[in-house]
C-alpha cells in the first residue's frame, strides 16, 4: 500500500479531520490501514504570510513540509487546507513528490454529482482569490462566495473556533 503524506492544515483540527477521513475508508479492509506521514505547520506564521501577501515565503514553508514528506517515504502528498493552494503550482513545480490538488479533486466530485452551482466557504484569502473559479468556471460550474461582511465573519469563526477545535 502506498504511503500518504499530509502537510498539516491551517491548525491541528483540520489535519486531524483529514486523517480521520482517510483512515475511515480503510476500516475493516483486509489490507489494513495506510501508512501516513504528517508534517504540521505553524498556522499563525502561514496565515501572517498570506495576510501580508508574502506568497513566495508561504510557498517556501509549504515546500519545506513537502520535502519532509518526501524524505519520510511518502509516495504522494496533499496539503490539508484550501488557502495554501493559492501557491500550489509553485510548490508542485519545486518538488518531485506527486501532490493531489484540492481544487482538481473538488471539481472531480462536483462533476460526479452533476452540480452546476456551488458555494465557497473558507478563509477570506480563499474566498477573495480566484483559486476555485479559475478551474470551476471553465467547466461550467458557477461559484458563489459570501459578501465582504460575511467573509470577515467566517474568517473570525475559522481562526477563533475551527482551528482550535471549538465547535
Amino acid at each position: 500500500m502506498k504511503k500518504i503524506g499530509i502537510v498539516g492544515g491551517l491548525g491541528p483540527e483540520p489535519t486531524i479531520e483529514y486523517y480521520r477521513i482517510i483512515t475511515s475508508h480503510f476500516q475493516g479492509r483486509p489490507e489494513g490501514y495506510p501508512r501516513i506521514v504528517i508534517y504540521s505547520l505553524d498556522v499563525d506564521e502561514l496565515c501572517r504570510l498570506f495576510e501580508e501577501e508574502r506568497l513566495d515565503e508561504a510557498a517556501g514553508i509549504l515546500l519545506e513540509g513537502v520535502d519532509v514528506l518526501l524524505k519520510g517515504g511518502a509516495d504522494f502528498g496533499l496539503i490539508a487546507a484550501n488557502t495554501p493552494h493559492i501557491v500550489f503550482d509553485d510548490v508542485k513545480k519545486a518538488t518531485s513528490l506527486p501532490l493531489l490538488n484540492i481544487v482538481t479533486e473538488t471539481l472531480r466530485v462536483i462533476k460526479e454529482k452533476k452540480l452546476r452551482r456551488v458555494g465557497l466557504l473558507g478563509t477570506k484569502f480563499t474566498m477573495q482569490s480566484a483559486l476555485f473559479q479559475k478551474e470551476l468556471n471553465p467547466a461550467g460550474i458557477e461559484v458563489f462566495v459570501p459578501d465582504e461582511n460575511e467573509q470577515e465573519y467566517i474568517q473570525g469563526k475559522i481562526y477563533s473556533e475551527l482551528t482550535v477545535g471549538r465547535f
